[in-house]
C-alpha cells in the first residue's frame, strides 16, 4: 500500500512539472541524461497529454491505496 502512495506522489509531482514547469523538467532531464537515463523528446513535445495522464495515474494510485487501507 505504501508503494502506491509513493508512486502516486511521484506521478503527481511529475504531472505538475509537465503541465506547469516544463523548463524545470528540461533542466532535471538534462542533469539525469548525464547520470541515469536518456530523455525522450516526444514526452516533452506532448507535455500536456503526458502531464494529464500522470495526474490521472496518481489519482488512481491514491484511490487504490485508500481502497486497500479500508
Amino acid at each position: 500500500m505504501a508503494v502506491f502512495v509513493v508512486l502516486g506522489l511521484i506521478a503527481l509531482v511529475f504531472g505538475f512539472l509537465f503541465l506547469f514547469s516544463p523548463q524545470t523538467l528540461t533542466r532535471l532531464s538534462d542533469w539525469l541524461n548525464r547520470t541515469v537515463i536518456q530523455n525522450d523528446a516526444r514526452a516533452l513535445q506532448n507535455r500536456k497529454l503526458v502531464g494529464g495522464f500522470l495526474l490521472l495515474a496518481s489519482l488512481f494510485l491514491f484511490y487504490a491505496a485508500y481502497q486497500m487501507y479500508r
